[in-house]
């Protein structure tokens, strides 16, 4: 895939940070979907202006069998829920800005749980890993292998020493 940013001519060297900040930024706007393109900074219409569908119902599906622990269920729904987001984000940044409104419910499903999230994760930050993947498939990936199965294990593992401990407990 090849995107291609533009943004103003530059006549002033000093405005030249600035603008390609601004072309940076403009690649969020690229297409889902669309293997090339060309964006024009200069002809972007503001995301204030985009609706967000947010998928509530799949995420409380998918919230659920995270609490859980159903990691069958869990993949399920999170194919749902991405399925639902190619059929209606047309940018990456709206695909961004949904996933980070995830992350964030699933990281307090896993404080809830009594489970530290940065004990958890290792002190990453979710957020910005999130912010260099561009991908959609890529994103899903990710927030399986290093969101979504990080806490299934780790309340698994809890399970057990419950079972374990319960089980003493009788003998």
């Amino acid at each position: 895939h090849t995107t291609v940013a533009m943004s103003d001519v530059i006549h002033d060297l000093s405005t030249t940070q600035d603008n390609y900040i601004r072309t940076i930024k403009t690649l969020s706007y690229r297409k889902l979907g669309n293997s090339d393109q060309i964006i024009d900074a200069n002809r972007i219409m503001s995301y204030d202006n985009e609706i967000i569908n947010y998928p509530y119902s799949i995420e409380k599906e998918l919230l659920h069998a995270f609490q859980m622990g159903w990691k069958k269920e869990l993949e399920n729904e999170i194919e749902n829920f991405f399925n639902y987001l190619s059929r209606s984000s047309t940018t990456i940044y709206l695909v961004h800005q949904q996933i980070r409104l995830l992350i964030s419910n699933l990281i307090f499903t896993v404080m809830q749980s009594g489970i530290d999230p940065w004990e958890l994760y290792n002190d990453r930050d979710l957020y910005e890993e999130l912010k260099s993947i561009n991908q959609i498939n890529s994103i899903k990936e990710w927030l399986i292998l290093d969101v979504v199965d990080k806490f299934i294990e780790r309340i698994n593992e809890l399970q057990d020493i419950e079972y374990r401990r319960i089980v003493n407990d009788v003998y």
